[in-house]
């Protein structure tokens, strides 16, 4: 849907031009192919909204010097579901982690 109101010129075209101007390359996904070697990395619709091969080699840059434990440990803690907390408990662990 396209138009004065919709989610897409309110929510969804900010947020692209907010993280273009942090230098983060924005990648629509309306068209995305699933499965291996597929648009984004997600095996199918639904099943991860964390891009795991995109995350693991951001890790290793910010981290260096952690060992692959580390990385694993991370990448756990922050793909963890949360979908049953309420959303205060569920950003206090992400907070406390």
């Amino acid at each position: 849907m396209s138009g004065a109101f919709s989610e897409d010129t309110l929510v969804e075209q900010p947020a692209i031009e907010l993280f273009a101007g942090l230098g983060c390359r924005p990648s629509g996904a309306f068209d995305e192919v699933f499965g291996t070697g597929g648009t984004l990395g997600r095996g199918e619709r639904g099943r991860r909204s964390c891009l795991l091969r995109h995350l693991v080699p951001v890790l290793k840059k910010l981290n260096p010097q952690a060992p692959p434990e580390a990385i694993d440990a991370a990448v756990n803690d922050l793909t963890r579901d949360r979908s049953v907390m309420s959303l205060a408990a569920a950003n206090r662990k992400s907070t406390r982690s």
